[in-house]
């Protein structure tokens, strides 16, 4: 039963981390960066190398905010909340991670959302250039702008991404602590 409680709390750890998988790609697909795809040591998987930006940087962030130990606080109380050799309260666990999933998916589109407002606009826009002006290569004039915007828009909202981030997480594990 203790493996089931610690494969539980690391099952949410990487769905949170998940949330940030799911941002990153919707990041680099918005920004054209989607091509540029990295090993990515924490997700085990090819990702795109704003995804695996964003990975790196809540790792070093959950370890320099000290948010670890707040997973080990919520470990350690899980021994009251879930006593051992009794029966493990396997349907909540299981309505918990659901819930945590589809939370983990709308976090990720939420966290992406500027990128998606710039870069609809500005594809809106390069298609209306493209119908005004049909000589004009709009790929070509338009692909270098758009990266250069979207860095820019990372740049400026990487700090409150990160911060909802965080708070997430920590909101995650703050209700298996006990008062």
């Amino acid at each position: 039963g203790e493996f089931f409680i610690g494969f539980f709390f690391g099952l949410i750890s990487r769905i949170l981390i998940g949330s940030l998988q799911t941002a990153g790609t919707v990041i680099a697909y918005m920004s054209s960066m989607a091509n540029a795809m990295i090993q990515d040591p924490i997700a085990e998987q090819q990702s795109s190398t704003v995804a695996s930006f964003m990975l790196i940087m809540a790792t070093v962030l959950i370890f320099t905010a000290d948010l670890h130990h707040v997973m080990v606080r919520a470990v350690a109380d899980s021994y009251t909340l879930m006593e051992p050799g009794r029966a493990l309260p396997v349907e909540d666990m299981l309505t918990i991670v659901a819930r945590r999933v589809a939370d983990s998916f709308a976090l990720g589109l939420r966290l992406s959302a500027p990128f998606v407002i710039v870069g609809l606009t500005y594809y809106i826009g390069l298609g209306l250039l493209g119908r005004l002006m049909p000589q004009l290569q709009v790929f070509f004039f338009g692909l270098p702008v758009q990266i250069a915007l979207q860095i820019w828009v990372l740049a400026v909202t990487i700090s409150g991404i990160m911060l909802v981030f965080m708070q997430n997480f920590e909101e995650a594990y703050v209700g298996f602590i006990l008062p």
